[in-house]
């Protein structure tokens, strides 16, 4: 005996709707965080910051300030790549030396 029942649709056009609908909302979504080998986050310091090492470099939330005669952030030799979000790098005062500065770059090279 068969069933008078129908059976649920769920042929090729419920698989377009469902992968136009995915494919929709993957365009909203948010991207996922940047791939770093090395992250500095959350620090405040009175000491410099030295990136020196072949690696990719995510600096976040750092406050480095209250320096004399050398540089808050120095990047020095070969380095993948550095991003740098919400800090701040300064008040460095020329001492006797006369060097002051936020930033500096060493014989760096960054990228390939």
């Amino acid at each position: 005996m068969k069933s008078t029942r129908r059976a649920p649709r769920t042929g090729w056009r419920w698989s377009y709707v469902l992968a136009a609908a995915l494919a929709a909302a993957a365009g909203f979504l948010p991207s996922p965080p940047a791939q770093a080998d090395i992250i500095v986050q959350d620090r405040t310091s009175d000491g410099p910051l030295v990136l020196d090492k072949p690696e990719d470099y995510i600096v976040k939330n750092v406050r480095i300030a209250g320096l004399q005669d050398t540089a808050a952030l120095t990047l020095a030799g070969r380095i993948r790549s550095v991003t740098i979000e919400n800090s701040r790098f300064g008040d460095v005062l020329a001492g006797p030396n006369s060097h002051a500065a936020a930033l500096e770059a060493v014989s760096a090279s960054i990228g390939a």
